[in-house]
């Protein structure tokens, strides 16, 4: 395919990073993390530091490995095909299991905006296949089509996600994150314990080295991608977290 055909730009492989990392996290990470209250933020910090340098990782191998399939292809490349089929068998094996969890996350969401939906285990199981196919109806329809609704949906999460943040640490006060570090637990072990929640937040920074055969100049795409998706994904869940610890009244967010 040569690189007048690839429809996915910076933007769009951008928009992948963001919407693969951006998901359940943003609902459950304030309930996980409210116990040790600002003090998660060295957590965050920790985890963000080491997701870039994963970003960094795979952006310096996308631009040496130009074959297509990201962590299959490196793997191969470097240690032969066992080793590829067992890193392609694994991602994907993580991947199908995960669209059946979001799946069901989805009917459980749409059933509290709807209560009609997922009234029955049977509309529960119909609403969740229901978004598995339209998202499979899209994919099918081409990667140009996927690309954009790719944009949209990424826009729709991340826009609200960083006017709920900025606008929600500004109406929040100092004593709202006191005592900095209610757990009572040294702050060391706060940081490695807040450290694997936060690290949920993360996943998915890799997805723009897996599509690049349809990627125009990946060499130089794919790694600005990586990087600038993982830091806004990140950003923007970390900060959505945080103001939400900080506008509620202590103890609320754990329930």
């Amino acid at each position: 395919m040569n690189a007048t055909a690839r429809p996915l730009g910076l933007w769009s492989a951008t928009a992948l990073v963001v919407g693969n990392m951006i998901g359940s996290g943003v609902f459950v990470l304030p309930a996980a993390l409210a116990p040790y209250g600002a003090a998660s933020l060295l957590g965050w910090a920790f985890t963000m530091g080491g997701a870039l340098l994963l970003a960094l990782v795979h952006a310096w191998l996308a631009q040496l490995v130009a074959n297509h399939g990201g962590a299959y292809a490196y793997a191969r490349q470097a240690f032969g095909d066992t080793a590829g089929f067992v890193a392609a068998w694994s991602y994907w094996t993580c991947v199908w299991t995960a669209n059946a969890a979001i799946a069901v996350a989805f009917a459980g969401s749409l059933g509290a905006i709807w209560p009609a939906a997922n009234a029955t285990p049977w509309r529960g199981t119909a609403a969740a296949l229901a978004v598995l196919w339209l998202c499979t109806a899209i994919n099918a329809a081409g990667v140009r089509e996927a690309g954009r609704m790719q944009l949209v949906t990424t826009a729709l999460k991340v826009i609200p996600l960083l006017v709920f943040g900025v606008c929600g640490l500004a109406l929040v006060h100092g004593a709202a994150y006191q005592p900095f570090n209610p757990s009572g637990q040294s702050l060391p072990s706060v940081t490695t314990a807040t450290a694997a929640l936060t690290l949920w937040a993360f996943l998915g920074l890799e997805a723009a080295t897996v599509p690049t055969g349809v990627v125009r100049d990946p060499q130089r795409t794919v790694p600005r991608a990586t990087v600038a998706g993982m830091l806004v994904a990140g950003v923007a869940t970390m900060l959505a977290c945080t103001a939400v610890i900080g506008l509620l009244p202590h103890g609320a967010a754990q329930g």
